[in-house]
């Protein structure tokens, strides 16, 4: 946490020398005008007393984007939508020759017979559209593979957002995290605090960590054009979420059991804990990269529906094919459970 009246130095090549100013929280924030190479920098924050902190700013030049359109055919078209509009081709074919046949036909017929074989044709090329464009939404309702190929509206880019990442039981700051906007990355140092500017409410902040078994994306709330995220972090905590998001993907809703804390599980059976267990979670979630925070909060006396109470408590929503769901954990004998 900077002190105020904090003076922030980039000690490369060639220092950069900013001073800037912290709120009564300790929050503080800088834009450098300069232009920096990419690459590591090292960010050392002095205060008035002479203390110092460091922390290690990695900087990556944006690349030059691939076409969208191209981009989103070869890395997203599924095989069943290329199979609707198979089938759509091949009505036309068959529709097509169907009327060199009716042509053939109905140019030994009268005008007014003709006319009706003509509207024939055109009722039938018109059911069949409705069809298989019936049918297609209809599958989807259930796999949901369109949705790659349209365009997520992009929502307006936060001005800046910063915070710190701390530990949930200690509230000591955690190193050694990297957090990462777009294409700028950052390798948190002992203060554990980032800051980034132009970010994507949508895509949020990414965390990565040696010990979590997926990336996070911690969305902010968007209330504020200068928004302070604060993120209570611990891999263990946040490997228990990527567990069951796993596990509810794959519709093993028996084996999330072991997972609860142990005297909840002698409260609730295996079988009556799946048959309740809801999930937002579907098959398509099994190859997801990242897990999607949209809320992490620490709750003091909290209890459980099975009538548990705990002095401490996460709670973490998770967002998932734009349905969200709240988790809650707790943390015992040296490990973390899940209470619900």
């Amino acid at each position: 946490m900077a002190a105020t009246n904090s003076t922030t130095t980039d000690t490369s090549a060639q220092p950069i020398n900013i001073d800037t100013q912290a709120d009564t929280a300790g929050h503080w924030g800088l834009q450098i005008n300069s232009n920096i190479a990419a690459g590591p920098h090292i960010v050392v924050v002095t205060d008035q007393s002479g203390n110092q902190v460091q922390a290690i700013m990695y900087v990556v030049k944006e690349q030059a984007a691939q076409p969208p359109l191209i981009q989103s055919v070869s890395t997203a078209m599924p095989a069943g939508f290329l199979l609707i509009f198979s089938v759509l081709a091949a009505a036309i074919i068959i529709l097509g020759i169907i009327n060199l046949w009716l042509a053939k036909k109905v140019d030994k017929l009268r005008f007014h017979a003709r006319k009706k074989y003509v509207r024939k044709l055109l009722l039938l090329f018109i059911v069949l559209i409705f069809v298989i464009t019936g049918a297609g939404l209809w599958i989807n309702r259930g796999i949901n593979f369109l949705s790659p190929l349209f365009i997520v509206n992009q929502a307006a880019a936060l001005e800046r957002v910063s915070g710190q990442i701390m530990d949930p039981l200690t509230l000591q700051a955690v190193g050694g995290v990297d957090v990462a906007v777009g294409t700028t990355a950052i390798h948190t140092g002992d203060s554990g605090q980032f800051i980034f500017s132009g970010v994507n409410p949508l895509a949020g902040v990414r965390v990565t960590y040696p010990e979590l078994n997926r990336a996070l994306a911690f969305l902010p709330a968007g209330k504020s054009q200068d928004e302070i995220l604060d993120i209570y972090f611990n891999p263990n905590l946040y490997n228990i979420l990527i567990t069951c998001a796993d596990l509810e993907s794959r519709g093993q809703f028996d084996q999330e059991y072991s997972l609860l804390a142990p005297e909840l599980q002698q409260k609730i059976s295996q079988p009556d804990f799946a048959a309740g267990l809801k999930t937002i979670f579907t098959p398509r979630n099994i190859t997801d990269q990242e897990l999607t925070i949209t809320k992490a909060e620490l709750l003091d006396n909290w209890s459980s529906r099975l009538g548990n109470n705990y002095a401490k408590a996460m709670a973490v929503t998770v967002q998932a094919n734009e349905l969200q769901k709240t988790y809650h954990l707790i943390f015992e004998n040296n490990s973390w459970y899940l209470a619900e």
